[in-house]
Formats: structure tokens, C-alpha cells, sequence
């Protein structure tokens, strides 16, 4: 029947059957079928049975309790009521003789209840399974009791021993009363399988993708049933790093795609669940994306630990400037020469802010293009819609006039500066102005300012930091030692990209150094290198002209005579081939 509640019933006797199938027709809305057993009996023909083809199990006292144990569809009791044994009773003359009620705690407890309103005793004993019964039983065969009260089970056993025993039935009330908390319990178990599948149907539909975890790392729950694998063990094994608290977020990486991460701990009663709500963010090889970068905290650590940003070291002053700075709300703006080390301050800043447990998001504004610039304005997954996050522009002079006012605009219409960290960097050669990046970013975004000093300008660092490099290069042998005159070489030299071009030049001379010493020729050599990567942009004829040969100061005039002439005379373009100021450009011609 369409629409019907389906309940199997387990009778312990024949009689119950008809009783059960009589009464059930009471019920229109009930499809019921009948199988007679009892205990490991009813059990077994409840097992052999499709469980799926049912809604709810009917069943009588020992039976019923050992089915809870090994079934998950709702099992219903039908109870022995003060008048079934009232009835059993009467007819067992109770009255004439000294009485005993055998049988599972579901009698037992029904007669104790009835005990002080019958005008004689009647002796209870309870039992749990077939063993006690048949040992109470023989223990009971010489007794003087003109009649035993029992159960099926227990009525079948004192019969075979020859007890005068009558069974304890069911009568209708208590058949009726079990179906209708049947048809209850059905309800409840709809409505929330209803409100289960629509709440599945909600999260599948959604941009996140959701994946529960017991406390014990078993999956317990994923929107999507094909979720990869590899992807399920990195969400795993992120379960003993997360904090106590809720509200960090990770950015991890699977196979070639970026996620961000959302993870809440969840707690129903004594459970405690892990979930992770995860949105694909990027695949490293769509350009849509490109230019746009998410690390979390552990990527951002490990970074600075790595390549230039292991070398990069800033004067105590500035430290303690950006310690300060990365606990105020307003956004800051980092300037300085290029390679000044812009990118490992803003990691710093980030690492340092109150925004370290969700993601860093950097966006290299050289390598935006227009569906770069229109994705990050205009689409509703772009970071700059996110909450939480620290926002990196770095490169921020590479914009033009009309995107940083584009970018103002945006800051100015919503809550992005509110609802992140924003971080921004500038760089200028010696002598340049960064105007109208830093005079547009101050005025509309109230920008803190954080200028960061050339490396020229603590040339006492300078020892500092090549041993440092030398000595992490050599990998657990003897670092080699600089002769004075090579550290006088590189601690004169004017270092017009800072710690990028410091960096480049000690990976040159772990190249071309030879012994347990490095000479000041080896430093002469490895700054050539330097003059090189300025004049590999000129004419062929012109390269062929330069004499490494001489000292580095006359090496760098040619240089810069020769694309001082191949610019037309323009000081201002030749300084920014240079990347040096147009003053520095103007002594050097001098000299």
C-alpha cells in the first residue's frame, strides 16, 4: 500500500500473531507482517529479512531488547500491562494458592507495582536470558506453588518440567498502545530524515564543499561522494594542528589545486566533530588567477626561512616600527628602492597581525592584466569579497592612475578595509618619487607609511649578512672567509637593488669561488656580472665595447654613457634602466 508505515512484528506465540494482525486493522495507514519467534529465534528470522523493507520492529520483552543490540530500525516494546497480569491472574486462581510471576524485567516490574493492592502475596522472579530461567525453574519444581506466571520463554521451559504454568498474554489495549507509538516514532524518524536530506540537498548546492570527521579522523559526512582520496588525508591531517578555537582559515594545496579552508569543531551531546567547509580557489596553471597567491601561516613561516628572505635582516628601528604597526587597524603602505625587502616586511606584518590564522593573499600588481584587474574588482569569488584576510598589493607603482583609483573606490564603497588586513608596497630608484601611487594610497586609504632604508645605508650589516649566506651555502662545512679587500669591495658598493641584488651577487660568488678564501677578485668578478644584466639590453655593438678588466666604478660610467646615448639623452629613462635616481646617475657621469 503507496505511502503505507511498513512494521514487522515478532510474536512469541501463534495466538499473538492473529492478535497482532487482528488489531493492526484498526490502523489503516499500517502494512504490518507477522513472524512468530522468541529470542535468538525471533532474531535470526528478523536478520534473514530485509531490514530496508520496514519502517519500524514491534516486539515482546527479552526479544525486543536483544534486537535493539544488534539492529538499527527502531524497535518498539509492546508492553505487559497491570491488566494483562491481572487477567493471567484471574485465570490462574491465584487467589486459591501461593502464585509466583517468572520472566524478564518487563513482568517482573509491572507485578511489583501490583503488590500492594492484591489481598495475597505473589513471589517475582526476574530474568534476563534462557539460562537463569531454566535454573530458577529447577529450583522452583519442588516448591509448593499451585501456580507459575511466566513469560514465553519461561512458560515454555516450566512446561517441559511439568510446572502447573500459565503464559501471560498481550491483550488488545497493549497491541494498540505499541502500534501507535509505532506510528510516532515513524513520524519523528521522517520528519528527520526530511529535514536530513533537505539539509544535504542545501550544503551540495552550495560554492563550499563540506567534509565531517569524527574526532577519530573517520569520515563522517561529505557533500560530494567522489572527493578525491588525496585530498580527504591533507583535510585529515590538518585535524591535531587546528586551535582550540573556531575562526582561522587555511589555504592548502591538492593536486594541482589551491583550497581555502574553513574548519569548525562541532560538539552534539558527547560527540565532537571536525568539519572543514573548503572552496576551490585556483588551479596553478589558470591564468585567470594569475598574479594572485594564497599562503596560509605555516607557508608564510617556512618562506621566510628560505632563499633572499633568510638573508633579508632590517635595522633594530625599523623592526620595531613594523612590530608596532601590525597591530593597528589601518592599512599600511611599504616604500622603499626596489628589492629593499618590501615582501618579507609585509610577511612579517602578516605573521605578526591578529589575521595570521586565515589566509595571506598577495597580489602582484605587475602581473595584473585587464581580466586579471576586472576578475579582482568585479567577481564575486575574488579575495577583495573575502573576510578575515590580510591583503598583500605588492608592486603597487606598476598600477596606473586610473586602476589605483579604481581600486580607492572600491575600498571606499564596501567593508574590505574593515573586514581585512591591508598591506600595501611601492618601490622607487634612488632619487625617484613614487607619486601618484603613494599620494593617491595616502589620501583615499588614510595609509600608514613604513619606509623601509636601502642597504647601503647600514653598510655594517654587510659582513653580517654574507657570512650568514656563506655559511648557510656550504652545508655543514667550513664556510669560506672574505679577504678585507673583498669585503671592503662589497660593503662600498651602492647596491641599487638592495637585498635582491645582494642575494643574486653571493649566489655568484658560491659559484666562481674557489678555495677556502674569497678574494676581492672573485667580488670584482660576480659585480661584473652585475654590469652585465644592465648591458645585455643594449645594442650588440655597444656590449662588445666594456672591458671587465678595468675597475667596477669605470665599468658602470661606460655602462651608463652608453645607454645615456642609446636613450637619446633622457637622464630620467637611463636612471630607471639603472634603477638608480637621476642624481646618483648625474655623479656618476661626473666622475
Amino acid at each position: 500500500m503507496q505511502g503505507s508505515v511498513r512494521i514487522l512484528a515478532i510474536a512469541p506465540y501463534e495466538g499473538m500473531k492473529e492478535q497482532l494482525l487482528e488489531t493492526a486493522r484498526e490502523f489503516p495507514e499500517v502494512e504490518m507482517v507477522v513472524i512468530v519467534g522468541d529470542l535468538d529465534v525471533g532474531l535470526n528470522l528478523t536478520m534473514n529479512r530485509l531490514q530496508s523493507d520496514y519502517d519500524v520492529l514491534l516486539s515482546r520483552g527479552g526479544t525486543a531488547k536483544l534486537l535493539r543490540q544488534f539492529l538499527t530500525l527502531p524497535v518498539v516494546e509492546i508492553k505487559i500491562s497491570g491488566n494483562d497480569i491481572l487477567r493471567a491472574l484471574k485465570l490462574a486462581n491465584a487467589h486459591y494458592g501461593r502464585s509466583a510471576v517468572v520472566g524478564f524485567p518487563n513482568i517482573t516490574h509491572e507485578m511489583e507495582k501490583l503488590q500492594g493492592l492484591l489481598p495475597y502475596p505473589i513471589d517475582t522472579y526476574p530474568i534476563n536470558n534462557t539460562e537463569e530461567a531454566l535454573a530458577i525453574l529447577d529450583r522452583l519444581t519442588n516448591s509448593d506453588y499451585a501456580a507459575l506466571l511466566c513469560d514465553m520463554v519461561t512458560h515454555t521451559a516450566a512446561s517441559k518440567l511439568g510446572l502447573n504454568t500459565f503464559l501471560i498474554t498481550s491483550g488488545a489495549e497493549s497491541i494498540r498502545e505499541a502500534i501507535q507509538s509505532a506510528l510516532f516514532i515513524y513520524q519523528a524518524n521522517r520528519q528527520l530524515q526530511l529535514d536530513n536530506q533537505f539539509f544535504r540537498t542545501l550544503l551540495q548546492h552550495q560554492d563550499s564543499q563540506t567534509v565531517v570527521f569524527s574526532e577519530t579522523g573517520k569520515l563522517v559526512y561529505a557533500t560530494r561522494r567522489d572527493e578525491k582520496s588525496e585530498l580527504l588525508h591533507l583535510l585529515r591531517s590538518q585535524m591535531q594542528q587546528l586551535p582550540e578555537t573556531d575562526g582561522g582559515k587555511l589555504v592548502l594545496q591538492s593536486q594541482g589545486v589551491r583550497y581555502q579552508i574553513l574548519p569548525r569543531r562541532i560538539q552534539v551531546q558527547d560527540q565532537r566533530y571536525i568539519a572543514f567547509h573548503y572552496t576551490a580557489l585556483a588551479v596553478s596553471d589558470t591564468r585567470e588567477k594569475k598574479g594572485i597567491l594564497y599562503r596560509n601561516r605555516e607557508q608564510v613561516e617556512a618562506l621566510s626561512r628560505q632563499g633572499i628572505h633568510a638573508l633579508i635582516e632590517f635595522p633594530p628601528g625599523v623592526v620595531s616600527q613594523l612590530r608596532h604597526a601590525a597591530t593597528q587597524p589601518q592599512p599600511i603602505l611599504l616604500v622603499g628602492e626596489p628589492g629593499a625587502g618590501q615582501r618579507a616586511a609585509a610577511h612579517r606584518l602578516y605573521l605578526s597581525g591578529i589575521r595570521s590564522d586565515h589566509p595571506l593573499i598577495e597580489i602582484d600588481c605587475t602581473l595584473l592584466r585587464a581580466k586579471n584587474w576586472s576578475y579582482l574588482l568585479n567577481h564575486h569569488r575574488s579575495p577583495l569579497y573575502d573576510a578575515g584576510n590580510t591583503l598583500y598589493f605588492a608592486n603597487a607603482e606598476a598600477l596606473s592612475a586610473d586602476q589605483l583609483q579604481s581600486l580607492c573606490l572600491f575600498f571606499a564603497s564596501n567593508n574590505a578595509l574593515k573586514q581585512n588586513a591591508i598591506l600595501l608596497s611601492a618601490s622607487a630608484a634612488q632619487g625617484e618619487e613614487l607619486a601618484p601611487a603613494e599620494s593617491m594610497l595616502t589620501a583615499h586609504l588614510a595609509c600608514r607609511i613604513l619606509s623601509l632604508p636601502p642597504l647601503r645605508s647600514f653598510p655594517q650589516l654587510i659582513a653580517r649578512l654574507v657570512h650568514r649566506y656563506l655559511a648557510q651555502a656550504a652545508i655543514g662545512l667550513p664556510a669560506p672567509l672574505l679577504d678585507a679587500q673583498a669585503l671592503q669591495l662589497l660593503r662600498s658598493y651602492s647596491w641599487p637593488q638592495n637585498y635582491r641584488q645582494l642575494f643574486r651577487v653571493l649566489e655568484q660568488i658560491t659559484v666562481l669561488a674557489a678555495g677556502d678564501t674569497v678574494t676581492a677578485e672573485t667580488v670584482q668578478e660576480a659585480l661584473g656580472q652585475e654590469v652585465f644584466l644592465v648591458s645585455a639590453a643594449l645594442p650588440d655593438r655597444r656590449s662588445a665595447v666594456l672591458d671587465i678588466s678595468r675597475p667596477l666604478a669605470e665599468i658602470e660610467r661606460t655602462i651608463a654613457r652608453i645607454l645615456l646615448e642609446n636613450n637619446g639623452g633622457n637622464h630620467s629613462q637611463t636612471a630607471a634602466s639603472l634603477g638608480i635616481g637621476r642624481s646618483t646617475l648625474w655623479r656618476m657621469l661626473k666622475e
